[in-house]
């Protein structure tokens, strides 16, 4: 994933899924790793994702995900 270090935030829109659905982190310390969208709350931005490499559940703002779109090769 190193086109996400060089990747500008003002170059993406961060699209928030339904809950359940994949998310990746586009920034903060977890940038890079994908999680399952279990809650969010959009007046507080935040939301709860839970890790895929470890399962744990993390709170996080809105604004450190997006919407884990399709890879075409």
């Amino acid at each position: 994933m190193d086109f996400l270090e060089n990747l500008k935030e003002s170059y993406v829109e961060t699209l928030i899924p339904k809950i359940e659905k994949e998310v990746i982190f586009v920034k903060g310390e977890n940038k890079g790793q994908v999680g399952i969208l279990k809650e969010k709350d959009v007046k507080k931005g935040v939301a709860f994702v839970q890790l895929l490499d470890d399962f744990s559940i993390i709170n996080v703002s809105l604004d450190s995900i997006s919407e884990k779109g399709q890879r075409f090769n």
